[in-house]
């Protein structure tokens, strides 16, 4: 721990990057993750909002027990099937 404080006061502009670096690095993460939905959440929103379940499994695990009308799509296809999403869009 001194050998690293040592180091941190010997390369104050080095530390100082490291730092701001990191902070990027944490913030862009937190930026781009999905939103998280309690298991209470989630059957409100189906049940009240219309919402949808999207089951991103693979089609075998997916058949093997799902939930009720979620829909299939891989997540390896996601991106070419996203227009299957756009018909539950309210507008």
């Amino acid at each position: 721990m001194i050998r690293f404080l040592e180091f941190l006061g010997n390369h104050p502009i080095l530390s100082g990057l490291w730092l701001v670096l990191c902070a990027a690095l944490i913030a862009y993460l937190k930026s781009k993750s999905a939103r998280s939905v309690s298991p209470q959440q989630a059957t409100i929103l189906v049940n009240r909002e219309n919402g949808i379940m999207l089951d991103i499994r693979d089609r075998k695990d997916y058949e093997k027990g799902h939930i009720v009308d979620a829909i299939n799509i891989p997540l390896a296809k996601l991106n070419e099937r996203s227009v299957e999403l756009d018909k539950h869009k309210t507008l």
